[in-house]
């Protein structure tokens, strides 16, 4: 590790993104876990009229989900701006857990559709653990590192998940026999899809309660509140012998505070007594006699930093209660005018306004938070096609007799499940590499939207690969060997990850950075709504027009559709705005 990177990680706060991890870490497992089966799930519900219909009710599956959380993302989002982050996060890990269990015991098409509509109600981790994320690394240096573990566990879980999928499903995988004892086979006998979500559950109730034990809060009002289940956690941490800092709700606040000090804890109409104590950092105190315990409080942030940056101010006079950085932020709040504060406190309550009235507000919706939104939409899109339907493509029946190139494409690869899995996982494995070692040095080298510009170029080949990789299996040609259309596959899987890995977090730094600082969680929940609605939309488009397109033999053309839109959000990446300001914290 060198000085550099030291010096650039001081201060991260490794714990708390650990944590983070864990739960993030669950995500992808019960998005991924499903796709080496569902063609045969369905095709087990006999509710397609033949095997060229799959792929549209596949898509009404992976609708349903988009849908309802669509509805729901944007209300989980102002919920967690009022019960805190933690909250959220455990209902959404206990709601998608049940709903996979429900999912593993589905008999028929309409109860799997059920499952899947209930996980994406009750899930709105996805844009709450992007506000959290962007509230633990306070600090830009933190930035690329932090964002960059988001896609870092997409992928882990995307190589774990598929693996679970393949491994735990008899049908299409008769050794999975030998892994398992007689009562499971029993069981998997008479439910062949419900073990591999069973564990995807069970991984989510561990999550669960790892988060309640050790997950902080991180919203800047409601992480002074107590919070039993942390309590519990320090006192096992501390069994093991890990020095436990001094939590928020345990800081004793000065006897003593001056009339400006009194007057700046109710900006926001809250009381005194109900307030946060206002303090910089671990490393200022408060006051000159703090307890010596509250340095390494790494918990403890003032949310109001924006206000402390000056430290150079020098017509600050010391004062014996105040620090430096706290008489800055004093002198700075009440030399605004009447009209500013004024202002503030109307931008304030903006975010408890309806959702159309909030996106019209230019002031928290702008042009650069715009063009950066279309861009993860469109991102979104055709990465949410490539990933659901690439599995379907590759379960199709093999039909060499009806091949003629270069667009006369009919069924699939004839792959099964645990075919698939290997792919999807090693696809992910990839993507792990990506972020570990492409990703850093790529920021470190490169500015963020010229990264992603650059990766956006390779989508739309990746695409337009799938197309056209049919034509070199060996029963097309016997030219080929049997494992030369496998490894052009693998191969095109990988150019896929290594943009996909870096794509993602480069977007969700630009989308951090645009969107202004108070209402960076109606920005990230308003992204996820946005890309849920059309993550509602294109399967069920997608998925028909694979229907359609399969049955006059043309399979080849969705995927030069996927590639043309890909195309256009590369085109769309030219004219983005990257928010180069250094950060600034909340100025309530």
């Amino acid at each position: 590790m060198t000085q550099s990177f030291r010096e650039a990680m001081k201060g991260f706060p490794v714990w708390q993104m650990f944590v983070v991890s864990i739960i993030r870490f669950s995500e992808p497992l019960t998005f991924t876990s499903i796709f080496p089966f569902i063609y045969f799930l369905i095709k087990s519900f006999k509710i397609a009229d033949d095997d060229k219909s799959i792929s549209k009710y596949s898509g009404y599956l992976t609708a349903s989900f988009a849908l309802t959380q669509f509805l729901c993302c944007i209300h989980w989002g102002t919920i967690s701006d009022k019960i805190g982050r933690k909250p959220v996060l455990m209902i959404g890990l206990s709601g998608t857990a049940v709903s996979m269990l429900i999912f593993a015991f589905s008999t028929n098409f309409y109860m799997a559709l059920f499952a899947r509509s209930l996980a994406g109600a009750l899930n709105g981790n996805v844009s709450t653990l992007r506000v959290m994320i962007g509230e633990i690394a306070t600090e830009r240096r933190h930035q690329s590192v932090a964002f960059s573990t988001l896609p870092l566990l997409w992928n882990l879980g995307s190589v774990l998940g598929p693996l679970i999928g393949a491994y735990f499903t008899k049908v299409e995988n008769p050794k999975v026999t030998k892994l398992t004892f007689k009562l499971v086979d029993k069981f998997m006998n008479k439910f062949p899809y419900a073990l591999s979500s069973i564990v995807v559950s069970m991984f989510l109730f561990c999550s669960l309660i790892f988060g309640i034990l050790f997950l902080e809060e991180t919203h800047y009002k409601v992480k002074y509140r107590r919070d039993i289940g942390l309590e519990l956690g320090d006192y096992i941490r501390s069994k093991l012998g890990y020095k436990i800092p001094i939590r928020p709700w345990e800081i004793k606040k000065p006897k003593k505070m001056s009339s400006a000090i009194t007057s700046s804890t109710m900006v926001d109409g809250t009381p005194d007594d109900e307030t946060t104590p206002l303090i910089d950092d671990e490393t200022t105190p408060l006051i000159d006699d703090e307890p010596p315990a509250l340095v390494n409080d790494e918990s403890i942030h003032n949310y109001d930093e924006d206000a402390i940056r000056d430290e150079d101010d020098d017509s600050i006079e010391s004062n014996p209660l105040m620090t430096r950085r706290f008489s800055s932020a004093v002198i700075r709040r009440y030399s605004k005018s009447a009209q500013s504060t004024k202002s503030q406190i109307s931008m304030t309550s903006t975010v408890h306004e309806s959702v159309l009235k909030s996106f019209f507000n230019r002031e928290i919706f702008t042009p650069v938070v715009l063009k950066t939104i279309t861009a993860n939409f469109v991102l979104g899109f055709h990465l949410l096609i490539y990933t659901e339907f690439l599995p379907i493509f590759l379960a199709g029946d093999y039909l060499p007799q009806e091949l003629k190139f270069p667009f006369r494409i009919t069924g699939g690869f004839g792959w099964n499940s645990q075919e698939i899995g290997k792919l999807l996982s090693v696809n992910g494995f990839c993507g792990i590499l990506v972020n570990m070692f492409v990703f850093p040095v790529l920021d470190h080298h490169v500015r963020t939207i010229i990264g992603l510009r650059l990766l956006t170029m390779i989508f739309p080949i990746v695409y337009l690969n799938v197309a056209f990789l049919i034509f070199t299996t060996n029963g097309y040609n016997s030219q080929f060997s049997d494992n030369f259309n496998r490894n052009l596959f693998y191969l095109n899987g990988a150019f896929g990850s290594l943009a996909q890995g870096t794509a993602f977090p480069q977007i969700m730094m630009l989308i951090h950075r645009a969107a202004p600082i108070k209402y960076r969680s109606l920005v990230n929940s308003t992204n996820l709504s946005a890309t849920s609605f059309l993550r509602f939309i294109s399967p069920i488009l997608f998925g028909k027009l694979m229907t359609v397109l399969d049955k006059l033999k043309l399979g080849g053309f969705p995927w030069i559709f996927i590639s043309m839109v890909a195309l256009g959000g590369f085109i769309q990446s030219l004219f983005l705005e990257e928010h180069d300001e250094d950060l600034k914290s909340i100025d309530v």
